[in-house]
């Protein structure tokens, strides 16, 4: 067997990072809205999975904190992505819990550098390879009131609003308003009616990890379908703390075929 020593040793040779260039970086936060390391169990027999992979078009290794690239020790030390390379990502000490977002930090100037989210239900996976979700930004995070539109609503899809507070501010909450969308058209557009709001509703975000956001959500859209008169929602988020910085996006799944819409903040 190799000795352990001996395996750190070459990961250091083989990907050189000295502490002054460590201790000079600085980083930029992304979200990663849905991640999970293992498959998880859905709606209607459906199983779930996220990939998610990193890679690095430049010239120059990229570090990114607190994740790792097939190292065999605990803990592991944080090995750069080298220049050319793409990689699956998994978390170190990872622990399953009810917040499935999670950050990643990205080395400031990697601009080459590339982060691609996937889900897919395996359980039919010969009917669809499954859905790009976004990659956030924390610039794209908002401190003031958030709005989704052009959400459609349908009997046959569960939909599910799912809320990220950048801040991690405990005890913070969210006020969600669901307004009806009158669709446009030739004949209306000069009286542009305004959208009608059909319920509001107050969330707490939940906190539980330094490197996961805070989380809310929503999935009670049953009386909503019924009382919209045109099957179109806007979504209006306004945080109750002002610390909160928050982005969010719904999530539209067919029930007959598991294939996931997204529908986001633009």
């Amino acid at each position: 067997m190799v000795n352990r020593r001996y395996l750190l040793l070459l990961l250091v040779v083989a990907f050189p990072v000295t502490s002054a260039t460590l201790a000079s970086a600085s980083y930029d936060r992304f979200l990663l809205p849905v991640y999970f390391p293992f498959s998880v169990d859905g709606a209607l027999g459906s199983r779930w999975i996220s990939e998610v992979t990193l890679s690095n078009g430049g010239d120059q290794p990229v570090q990114v904190k607190g994740v790792g690239v097939g190292c065999p020790f605990d803990p592991c030390p944080d090995i750069p992505i080298q220049p050319g390379v793409t990689v699956p990502l998994f978390f170190r000490g990872l622990e399953i819990n009810a917040v499935p977002g999670r950050f990643i930090d990205v080395q400031h100037d990697a601009t080459a550098f590339a982060i691609q989210l996937r889900i897919r239900d395996v359980s039919r996976e010969n009917l669809s390879f499954g859905t790009e979700l976004p990659v956030v930004h924390e610039s794209r995070a908002v401190a003031g009131t958030l709005n989704v539109a052009n959400i459609p609503l349908a009997p046959n899809y569960r939909q599910l609003l799912r809320i990220y507070d950048f801040s991690q501010t405990l005890g913070a909450g969210v006020r969600i308003r669901f307004f009806d969308v009158a669709p446009s058209s030739a004949q209306t557009w000069l009286d542009q009616p305004r959208d009608v709001l059909l319920r509001e509703a107050t969330v707490p975000f939940l906190v539980r990890l330094s490197d996961q956001p805070g989380y809310a959500q929503f999935s009670d859209f049953g009386p909503l379908i019924a009382a919209s008169l045109h099957a179109m929602l806007r979504i209006q988020m306004e945080p109750l703390n002002p610390n909160s910085r928050i982005w969010a996006l719904v999530t539209l799944t067919n029930n007959d075929t598991q294939q996931v819409t997204i529908v986001s903040p633009k």
